[in-house]
C-alpha cells in the first residue's frame, strides 16, 4: 500500500525547520486521487442505478496517522474503515471512500475524490496550525489524477474562484465553464471550489473539524487560523508527475484502490439490501 509514499521527511520533520533567511520554507502535500464505479457500464448493458462508486486519496508524503485520520473522519462519513478489507491504510496514508452522493459515474466518482481530497488537506491543515506556526510556510499543494474531465473542470481558476466566493449554489449562477452547465456536475464543483479557495487564501472560513488530540479542543470556531504563509494549489496529470513505466504503475495502482472502493460499496449495499428483504 506504500508504493506511492514519499520516502523523504516526514510533516512533523519539516515542522521542525527553521526558515532561511526571511524567505518562506516550503512545504508539499501531494494526493493522487481516482475514482471508479461496479459493476461497469457496458454498451449492451447499462447498469442505471444498481451501481456504487467508490474513491481512493493516496497521500505521497508521511504525515501522522492519527492526525490524517481524523481529518478524513471529519471531511465525510464515506471513509472505509481501515478494519474492512479493503479498508483505508492511514500509516501509508492511504484513503478509500464510497461514493456518497447520487448519480454514481466515473466523472462524477474522479471529481468526487478531488474535492473530498482537498478537504481533507484543509482540516489536517487547520488543525496542524493548532500545534505550529504555518505563516512561515509556502504550502504547495498537488493534485494528481489520470482524469482528462477532472482535468478540464479545474483548468478554469476563475470560475473556481467565483464559484468559492458563492455563499450557495443558486440556479442562475453564470456558469460560463468547459462543456454544458449539465455535464459540469456543480453540486460537486462547488464545494470543490469553496475548499480551493479556503486553501489559497490561507486563513480558510470557520470548518467543523473533530477534536484531535485527546478529545480536546480545536482551532475550530477559529476566525484567525493560519494555514500558511502562501498556500499554492495545483492540479497534474500523472503523466506530468511520473513518466514511462512508473505512470503507467501509478495510475493502474490508484485504478485498483478505487474500484476496489467501489466494489466494497456495491457489495455492502447489496448485503443491506438483501437484509432489508429477509
Amino acid at each position: 500500500m506504500s508504493s506511492l509514499m514519499s520516502s523523504g521527511p516526514s510533516f512533523s520533520d519539516f515542522m521542525s525547520m527553521s526558515p532561511a533567511g526571511t524567505g518562506l520554507t516550503p512545504l508539499a502535500i501531494t494526493a493522487f486521487i481516482s475514482g471508479q464505479v461496479f459493476p461497469p457500464d457496458t454498451p449492451e448493458k447499462p447498469r442505471g442505478l444498481d451501481r456504487m462508486g467508490g474513491m481512493a486519496i493516496q497521500i505521497a508524503q508521511k504525515l501522522s496517522a492519527r492526525q490524517l485520520k481524523a481529518a478524513a473522519e471529519s471531511s465525510t462519513s464515506a471513509v472505509i474503515p481501515e478494519t474492512d478489507e479493503p479498508g483505508s491504510n492511514y500509516e501509508s496514508g492511504l484513503i478509500l471512500l464510497k461514493y456518497p452522493h447520487l448519480r454514481a459515474s466515473r466523472h462524477r466518482c474522479e471529481l468526487c475524490a478531488c474535492e473530498i481530497a482537498l478537504k481533507i488537506i484543509l482540516l489536517f491543515l487547520r488543525e496542524s496550525a493548532s500545534s505550529y506556526d504555518l505563516s512561515k510556510f509556502d504550502v504547495r499543494i498537488e493534485i494528481c489524477t489520470d482524469s482528462n474531465y477532472v482535468m478540464k473542470m479545474v483548468k478554469d481558476k476563475d470560475l473556481m474562484r467565483r464559484l468559492g466566493d458563492c455563499s450557495g449554489l443558486k440556479e442562475n449562477f453564470d456558469y460560463q465553464g468547459p462543456g454544458p452547465k449539465s455535464h459540469a456536475n456543480l453540486d460537486i464543483l462547488f464545494p470543490l471550489s469553496q475548499y480551493y479557495v479556503d486553501l489559497t487564501t490561507g486563513r480558510p472560513r470557520p470548518i467543523t473539524v473533530a477534536a484531535i488530540a485527546n478529545g480536546k479542543g480545536n482551532n475550530e470556531n477559529s476566525d484567525d487560523v493560519c494555514i500558511g504563509g502562501s498556500v499554492g494549489i495545483s492540479f497534474k496529470h500523472i503523466s506530468d508527475v511520473c513518466s514511462g513505466k512508473v505512470a503507467e504503475q501509478t495510475t493502474y495502482q490508484m485504478f485498483k484502490y478505487a474500484r476496489q472502493a467501489a466494489m466494497w460499496s456495491y457489495d455492502r449495499d447489496r448485503k443491506l439490501r438483501l437484509g432489508s428483504l429477509s
